[in-house]
């Protein structure tokens, strides 16, 4: 049972990259993207006096979305293409929230077309955040960066 399960999610993870790569969405960033999604791993086992059990047991915490993710949904314009075709859903973007507050590697996971999805990058890609980070011991920061999934519901009113 366990085989078909994962022969059927490796076949959406290939249907979902083969219909992303025919869309002509732009997601590109306006810098290169150099990230360590790792480095915070290195960062705790360099503490020598650690108050915490285990890597596994713990990771930074996610970044923040400044003014959180309602004044996200707010910003929204809805695509008019998927409101004459009536077309509702949830709209999930990843993105990398680097260590200076930028975003790169914008993908969409889950998409409903009809202009949602590029009106979901758009707002992602205006959003501003504080990157993920951990106190050390002197009260100062260390920031690192952190691999995030935005859900954006597209709902459209009943009047």
């Amino acid at each position: 049972m366990k085989i078909i399960g994962v022969n059927i999610f490796l076949f959406i993870i290939f249907a979902n990259n083969v219909i992303l790569s025919q869309t002509n969405i732009d997601t590109t960033s306006a810098k290169p993207c150099e990230y360590n999604l790792n480095e915070w791993r290195t960062y705790l086992g360099s503490q020598e006096d650690t108050n915490f059990i285990g890597f596994i047991e713990y990771s930074p915490p996610v970044p923040e979305l400044i003014g959180g993710l309602e004044q996200l949904l707010s910003k929204i314009v809805y695509p008019e293409k998927a409101k004459l075709n009536n077309i509702q859903g949830r709209v999930i973007v990843s993105c990398i929230v680097l260590k200076d507050s930028n975003i790169c590697e914008l993908q969409i996971k889950k998409g409903i077309g009809y202009g949602c999805d590029e009106e979901a990058i758009r707002v992602v890609k205006e959003a501003k955040w504080i990157p993920s980070r951990i106190k050390d011991k002197d009260g100062n920061y260390k920031y690192f960066d952190y691999k995030v999934l935005i859900p954006l519901s597209f709902r459209l009113d009943k009047n």
